[in-house]
């Protein structure tokens, strides 16, 4: 006589309910995505290229901080963004928000010189999320600086495992969109919010890279920035803002 606790036999809709259930509870905590970053990764670092040379770094490095400390006067910024300009730039973005006035006077000759390039200088604005009450609040430059700046998206998020990133298309600011910067110099516009992954194939060594002091101390216009878009962002360990 059979066990009457015997367990039914499954049946093919029983199977196709657990097996949703399952792919559902995957795709919502993103279960196949650190796979899927790892096979990119594979895919760029087979197809690896030079970067097409449009774009020039001016790295907050070391070096900066050493001669100017952390947290500089304004006035550096309008001089830097004065011997670029001369020096033929495109558009200049800064990944920072310039929310904080470090120095009235700097801020005031800060003002005075973007006021001379309307359009072509970008500061930031930056999304953070309350954990308690998941509230997002966005930030960005002065109130002082908004008539006369662009505004330029650093809204992004890395993936399970730091194995990738993804970053926001753009985002909007007291009414106004704010690209990300990567979107902003393709020219590429996207609803805010939506995301894209950077494109890892590029080498990162081949991007020019000038220290932002050397460009402060510059005293002629520097060579080769005719027409290029410029990055003003930290590479040290001692700004918290890289990723592996």
């Amino acid at each position: 006589m059979k066990d009457a606790r015997a367990k039914k036999r499954p049946t093919r809709l029983r199977g196709f309910v657990i097996a949703l259930i399952l792919t559902l509870i995957c795709g919502t905590i993103e279960f196949g995505e650190p796979l899927e970053d790892l096979l990119r990764g594979m895919r760029n670092s087979a197809h690896q290229r030079d970067a097409d040379g449009r774009t020039v770094i001016v790295s907050l490095d070391n070096p900066t901080f050493d001669n100017l400390g952390l947290n500089f006067s304004e006035k550096y910024d309008a001089t830097l963004i004065e011997r670029l300009m001369a020096s033929g730039v495109n558009r200049i973005y800064f990944d920072q928000m310039f929310h904080d006035i470090h120095d009235e006077a700097g801020a005031n000759e800060l003002i005075t010189t973007i006021k001379r390039y309307p359009g072509r200088v970008y500061f930031g604005i930056i999304t953070t999320h309350d954990e308690s009450t998941l509230q997002a609040t966005t930030n960005g430059p002065a109130s002082r600086y908004l008539p006369y700046v662009s505004l330029a998206s650093l809204n992004g998020k890395t993936t399970p495992f730091s194995l990738s990133s993804e970053l926001n298309y753009s985002d909007e600011f007291n009414n106004t969109l704010a690209p990300s910067i990567s979107a902003s110099i393709a020219g590429v516009t996207h609803a805010p919010g939506s995301t894209y992954r950077p494109d890892w194939t590029i080498l990162y060594k081949t991007i020019r890279t000038i220290s932002y002091i050397n460009v402060l101390n510059a005293d002629r216009p520097i060579q080769g920035l005719r027409g290029k878009d410029v990055i003003i962002g930290p590479m040290t360990s001692r700004i918290p803002d890289q990723r592996p």
